[in-house]
C-alpha cells in the first residue's frame, strides 16, 4: 500500500470518526493520529485531507445533496458520507492530485469499508460532482511561479 494510499485511508477514518463524535478536530487529530501507524507524511497527508474536507464540508455537503438528486445525505451511510466528502474535497480543491486518481482512491476505500453497492455509489456520484463542478482553486495553495522569459 502506497503513503498516499494510506493517508486516504487515515483521512477518511478522521472524517467517519467526526461524523460520529462531534469532537474538535485536534482532538481527533491528537489522538487517532498519535495511535495510527504510518510515517509522518502519510499522517500530513492525512491531516491535510481531513482537515480541508471537514472545514469545507458545508459546501461538500451542498454539493453531495445536488448530485444526488433526490436523496439527503443523512441518509447515506456514514462510511459512503466519509468517503465521498474526501472525494469531493479532493476534486474540487486539490488541483494538484488527478481527478482519476481521487475517483480510483475513493473507489477502493469504497469496496474495502463500505457497503456491497457502495464502490458504485461512490464512483456515480463523485462522477457527477467533476461533471457539474470545475475545480475550486485552494486558499493556502503556492501562488505558481512565472517563467522566466526565453532568449528572443
Amino acid at each position: 500500500m502506497g503513503n498516499r494510499h494510506r493517508g486516504r485511508e487515515l483521512a477518511f477514518q478522521i472524517l467517519y470518526q467526526l461524523d460520529f463524535n462531534r469532537v474538535p478536530i485536534e482532538e481527533v487529530f491528537n489522538n487517532f493520529l498519535h495511535e495510527a501507524r504510518g510515517l509522518p507524511q502519510v499522517k500530513s497527508f492525512a491531516r491535510e485531507l481531513s482537515g480541508g474536507a471537514w472545514d469545507r464540508r458545508g459546501e461538500i455537503d451542498k454539493i453531495l445533496g445536488e448530485s444526488a438528486q433526490h436523496w439527503d445525505l443523512k441518509r447515506f451511510s456514514a462510511v459512503d458520507r466519509a468517503i465521498l466528502r474526501l472525494g469531493a474535497y479532493e476534486l474540487l480543491y486539490r488541483e494538484e492530485i488527478p481527478s482519476e486518481v481521487s475517483l480510483d482512491e475513493c473507489i477502493e476505500l469504497a469496496k474495502a469499508y463500505g457497503g456491497e453497492d457502495s464502490s458504485k455509489f461512490v464512483n456515480g456520484l463523485l462522477d457527477q460532482v467533476t461533471k457539474a463542478h470545475p475545480r475550486k482553486k485552494v486558499l493556502n495553495a503556492k501562488p505558481e511561479v512565472p517563467k522566466k522569459p526565453g532568449p528572443v
